[in-house]
């Protein structure tokens, strides 16, 4: 590549001094600016000509490239003009990574100067694009990429291999709860850590999961758990009486979970994961329960005529009430589409105002990638619990495919084993409402519908005073009653919000477009 060929505007340099790059690599760009293109970077130790200066800022020549450098990175060789005293705008030296990762963003994603959608943005990342990780977080992390180092949305991003969250370095409690509270996990111990409340006390009791193994925190409000290698999250049981974490930059959708191990990608060293509630200022014995079927969009059309229909009249209904509320989306979060389709639905169901859970649907694998994957990357566990005053409610993936195009509906025997330990830590007093995307109903049959551990999901539901199933998949609504053990069990299958596939302003069965809102006191 040539090197610039502006010419400085500062102070020359008569006959061009020479100067020794001290930091371990410094970066050349094409203009005296941070956001300039970068031209090469410079190793520690190597020789400069410098033409001229400007403001913080030394015009030189490195090989066959000319530009600027951070002045202050340079000593001056023999007499030449003094350094600046103006503090740097961006640190030259490369800092050490923790990872890599992918932009999921699918388009370009914005790297800034800062953590905030106001700062300047320092350069855009193509989706796709392999970024070096600095630090993670939930909400930004910061990443380098082609010479530039900024802040990238985290969500927007797909650590790879098992890398995730970098782990908060625990601090010694005072005795005031000011500080992170030491804990020193039992050998064997892979993923731990503490659950408390905004004012640092402990809570017992909390179901915390990895997706795979279940366990509620202790008396001093402590967690263990053998991570399974193949846990991407972890994640808690937000249990009743405490606010539904909200999600950094994405409104009011949930935030329940985080990253389950260390961007080392080690399954076997420690990792802890804290988790803080802030205590709801009313009873949520009684609350609301927006229950909302395929919203499915194909393209960004269907994605406003949903953030524009739908999203207002969640906002509307939710107006109405002052207990507190709870949202879920019964899976085709998209029909069609990618990382960034997703990503734009969790931005709407946060406008909502209303904190919003998502299941995931067989769309939401087939379009993407037939895993899930990119559904649980960038919109959280594809299985999960939480509870609200008397009742418990867990949302499965109950989509089996089979190679491409060919599914049914069902749960593997590892996933009923974690609904078997999820709702071991439920009272049998409790209502128990499932969610899932394809019916049960018609499940023994060998249909797209059949559904693999039928009989080990109701079996395990039936011990409950009362359970529900929220389905939707079909674009019509339908009840079915299911006998079992002596229980009924009532499944609900809902209709679309997108209606007959967003093509008019009606469902299949020639209902209106929408969702259903249940108000539930109590265990009924």
């Amino acid at each position: 590549e040539g090197g610039s060929t502006a010419q400085p505007t500062g102070t020359p340099t008569p006959g061009g001094s020479t100067a020794t790059v001290i930091a371990s690599r410094l970066n050349m760009r094409a203009s005296a600016s941070t956001t300039g293109t970068l031209l090469t970077q410079i190793p520690n130790g190597a020789t400069v000509t410098v033409l001229g200066t400007t403001g913080a800022w030394s015009h030189i020549r490195y090989g066959s490239y000319t530009g600027y450098v951070m002045s202050q990175y340079l000593r001056i060789n023999g007499n030449s003009t003094a350094q600046p005293t103006a503090a740097p705008t961006q640190e030259p030296t490369a800092e050490p990574t923790i990872g890599t990762a992918t932009v999921i963003s699918g388009s370009r994603l914005n790297m800034r100067s800062a953590k905030s959608t106001s700062a300047t943005v320092v350069t855009r990342i193509p989706s796709g694009a392999t970024v070096g990780v600095i630090s993670y977080a939930s909400d930004w992390s910061k990443v380098t990429y082609n010479g530039y180092t900024g802040y990238v949305s985290s969500p927007y991003i797909s650590m790879n291999g098992s890398q995730t969250e970098t782990p908060a370095t625990p601090k010694p409690d005072d005795g005031n709860g000011n500080g992170t509270t030491e804990i020193t996990p039992d050998k064997g111990i892979t993923l731990y850590g503490l659950v408390s409340d905004k004012e640092g006390n402990p809570l017992e009791g909390v179901v915390v999961s990895d997706g795979y193994s279940v366990v509620a925190s202790d008396k001093k409000g402590v967690y263990q758990i053998v991570r399974d290698p193949n846990a991407k999250h972890v994640f808690i049981s937000v249990p009743s009486g405490y606010e539904i974490p909200a999600q950094a930059n994405f409104g009011s959708y949930q935030g329940a979970y985080q990253a389950a191990n260390s961007v080392t990608g080690s399954s076997s060293k420690p990792y802890r994961a804290d988790f803080t509630l802030t205590k709801l200022t009313q009873s949520d014995k009684r609350f609301l329960h927006f229950v909302l079927g395929d919203p499915q969009p194909d393209h960004s059309d269907h994605i406003q005529r949903f953030r524009t229909e739908a999203v207002p009249d969640v906002k509307k209904i939710s107006a109405k009430y002052s207990i507190p509320q709870v949202g879920i989306a019964l899976g085709e979060i998209l029909g069609k589409g990618d990382a960034q389709t997703f990503t734009s639905m969790k931005r709407a169901f946060g406008e909502t105002g209303v904190p919003f859970f998502t299941t995931i649907g067989n769309h939401d694998k087939s379009s993407v990638d037939y895993t899930g994957d990119t559904y649980r990357d960038v919109l959280g566990p594809r299985w999960y619990s939480f509870n609200r005053g008397d009742v418990h409610i867990v949302s499965m993936d109950n989509v089996l495919y089979e190679g491409k195009k060919k599914y049914k509906g069902g749960i593997t025997d590892r996933q009923l084993e974690w609904l078997r330990q999820d709702l071991s830590h439920v009272d049998k007093d409790k209502l128990v409402i499932f969610c899932a995307h394809i019916p049960f109903r018609g499940g023994t049959s060998v249909t797209d519908e059949s559904h693999e551990n039928y009989d080990g999901v109701l079996d395990l539901l039936s011990g409950f005073s009362e359970a529900h199933i929220m389905i939707g998949h079909t674009h019509y609504h339908q009840k079915y009653i299911h006998k079992r053990n002596g229980k009924t069990i009532l499944e609900h299958v809902h209709g679309a919000a997108c209606g007959a596939w967003w093509t008019a302003n009606i469902c299949a069965d020639g209902t209106p477009n929408g969702y259903s809102v249940y108000e539930i006191s109590g265990n009924t």
